[in-house]
């Protein structure tokens, strides 16, 4: 089993099955920091990616807690 800090680093491998992985595994995490690769990889051109992250993050934003979370984090950013 993987740390967050591995899945996160994951998220950003060469390949995309690692990719694919990661970000699949990191969808019950509700630690914010979970969202920004979340959100980078709803972007990517490999669809299967871009679908892996969209399902996560409808995941992530129905829990309520982890979006909260971030945007209580980055507030100082506005």
């Amino acid at each position: 089993m993987s740390t967050v800090k591995e899945l996160l680093q994951k998220s950003n491998h060469y390949s995309g099955h690692e990719r694919q992985s990661a970000i699949a595994a990191l969808t019950p995490y509700t630690e914010a920091i979970v969202l920004r690769p979340l959100l980078r990889r709803a972007n990517n051109w490999a669809p299967q990616d871009r679908s892996a992250a969209k399902q996560s993050l409808r995941h992530q934003l129905f829990k309520g807690d982890t979006v909260f979370h971030f945007i209580i984090g980055h507030r100082s950013l506005t």
